[in-house]
């Protein structure tokens, strides 16, 4: 869709972002866009960005790339078989012209990584092959483009070689069935390589195993099925592989799969919702979601629409509303198959303890000067060497208010400057944004700075009527509460990390959250960190704890408020409150 202008709100946004040099820099990509006629890719934030950096889109580069699959391939197989490769909307328009139009300011590719999230039946595999071709033996060299880029390689893994040999024989039809193609490229079957000995190249597909992937030196990665792989082994190896390559491209195409945050795919589908969203700047990454809503009715046309862009192409749209109305009268198992696999809906697995959404009801921004004198209690979670450590100060309601006002909670969080830059060469750069934003502080070094922790706790003391500083007694837990409790005399006790300190506070917040009755001040890390976490059950009671190996990422935070809530609910909550901090040296809080 061609427009006069980006979204103004958002452009608005952006400039208050930038530095001057960098405004200058938007505001003369705007100005060419507009001239050269390519301002209909100025689509979002991240593009934006991008000519904040001075990169631009190429319209010539772009049309080499569409040419190559419209005149230069022929489909195959199925109702298309003989036609040639014409680019559906969505091929077209969302992903060939992007990836392959936008240019850095020294003309190498802008975009390194590409997630594409499409149900089955969209011609993900077909796309694939075509992709791999391009990279192989068309795509121009930056620094000469009347020429490929020579002693190229190209690489495609999977989970299994079932999945990896899908793929490489989408490839081999396509140079079948192109005559400049079968002319250049030799299509070795038996070991699933395709070589163009002009210019030294090759594509082969990758064993499913790391090790495979050692001394790499990968111009393009074309990984099918990310919802399969578990291992991050194999997916770290080949996202690195490029590294002294001029323009790598890494390239992710997936259907959906079980609903669990810890698996890789929902990792990548969540870094790549932030990107879209904006709350992650990554100029470098292509991000395409077709899927449905979550709660969505597997007969809801518009639904189907959404997650199938190959609706009235390669899928008949009354033939899918057929089998949506089968799955439903055959039962759930049924409707769940469907669902995750023409819906892209993922399934199957724990749900995470609260959805963000759920928990965005009830925040908003609050003034924390109103309540120093108000009592509060606090939960502290220490990191382990070098992760988050977080501290929450929580505030019930005031007394007779509990069934009108909402629970208050503020929030601190350190993390080692070491870690914040690892998280970046992973291409999150969330980390440095709330740095920036003042949301986290980073220390120095490579581990978490106990010292600054400590000073900050005691500022809070200071500041705050905290009556308990609930403290988890794993790794430096101890040491900690006893230097809190005998050498700054704060009211510090040790919490229990087992469903017997957890389950009342984590029932109580859910509670809470879901009558939007608990207020974090719209704190983006928290939220991030409570999509992250996952509840165990436990017992015949179904008694609840944070379950930290299954959790999706960080959820400190969340542990954190845990522990003041204990504080709050079970300790002064239950007449049978244990000992009080000041009798005895140390108190332990089962």
């Amino acid at each position: 869709m061609t427009t006069d202008y980006p979204a103004k709100p958002m452009l608005a946004d952006v400039r208050k972002q930038l530095k001057r040099p960098q405004r200058e820099h938007l505001n003369a990509g705007i100005a060419r866009a507009k001239r050269e006629g390519w301002l209909d890719q100025v689509r979002g934030v991240q593009d934006l960005h991008a000519l904040a950096h001075g990169c631009y889109f190429d319209s010539r580069y772009a049309d080499h790339a569409e040419q190559f699959f419209e005149k230069g391939l022929t489909h195959q197989t199925g109702g298309f078989a003989g036609d040639p490769f014409e680019l559906m909307p969505w091929q077209r328009d969302g992903l060939v012209r992007p990836l392959f139009g936008w240019r850095m300011p020294n003309g190498s590719r802008r975009f390194r990584s590409a997630f594409v999230l499409i149900p089955k039946k969209n011609g993900k595999s077909t796309t694939c092959g075509g992709l791999i071709l391009y990279l192989l033996a068309a795509e121009p060299d930056p620094d000469d483009p009347r020429r490929t880029e020579p002693a190229q390689e190209v690489y495609s893994a999977s989970t299994s070689q079932e999945v990896g040999s899908i793929v490489f024989r989408e490839a081999d039809k396509l140079v079948q069935g192109s005559p400049p193609l079968k002319k250049r490229l030799e299509v070795k079957s038996q070991t699933r390589r395709i070589t163009y000995p002009a210019t030294k190249s090759f594509f082969r597909v990758l064993p499913h195993k790391a090790k495979s992937a050692e001394g790499m030196i990968a111009g393009g990665v074309v990984m099918d099925e990310v919802h399969a792989m578990d291992s991050r082994e194999l997916y770290a190896a080949l996202r690195y592989a490029g590294a002294s390559r001029r323009q790598p491209l890494f390239i992710e195409i997936t259907t959906s799969g079980i609903d669990d945050p810890t698996r890789l795919w929902m990792q990548r589908r969540r870094f790549t919702r932030q990107v879209l969203d904006g709350d992650v700047i990554d100029i470098t990454h292509l991000g395409l979601l077709y899927e449905a809503d979550k709660d969505a009715e597997p007969d809801d046309v518009e639904q189907l629409r959404k997650a199938n862009p190959s609706l009235g192409h390669t899928i008949d749209e009354a033939d899918l509303l057929r089998q949506a109305k089968a799955a439903m009268a055959e039962g759930p198992a049924a409707v769940a198959e469907f669902k995750r696999y023409r819906m892209n809906i993922g399934v199957g697995a724990e749900q995470a303890w609260i959805a963000p959404e759920t928990w965005d009801q009830g925040q908003e921004p609050f003034d924390l000067e109103g309540l120093r004198e108000r009592p509060c209690y606090s939960g502290l979670d220490l990191a382990k060497v070098s992760d988050f450590a977080a501290h929450a100060l929580l505030w019930p309601p005031a007394e007779g208010r509990a069934d009108v006002d909402p629970w208050l909670a503020a929030f601190r969080f350190w993390i080692p400057r070491a870690a914040v830059l690892a998280r970046s060469r992973m291409g999150d750069a969330s980390y440095e944004a709330w740095e920036k934003a003042g949301l986290i502080t980073v220390t120095d070094g490579n581990t978490t700075d106990h010292k600054r922790v400590r000073a900050d706790v005691k500022a809070d003391a200071e500041r705050f009527n905290i009556l308990r500083i609930g403290i988890d007694r794993n790794f430096e837990g101890w040491q900690f509460t006893d230097d809190l409790f005998n050498d700054d005399e704060l009211p510090a006790v040790g919490v229990g990390q087992g469903w017997r300190s957890q389950d009342v506070p984590m029932q109580r917040i859910g509670t809470l959250v879901t009558e939007a009755r608990i207020n974090a001040g719209a704190n983006p890390v928290m939220r991030w960190m409570i999509g992250n976490a996952i509840a165990k059950k436990v017992g015949p009671n179904q008694n609840l704890h944070l379950d930290r190996a299954r959790a999706a990422d960080k959820v400190d935070g969340v542990a954190a408020l845990i522990n003041a809530m204990y504080l709050a609910e079970v300790v002064d909550g239950d007449p049978s409150t244990p000992p009080t901090w000041d009798s005895c040296p140390l108190v332990v809080l089962d």
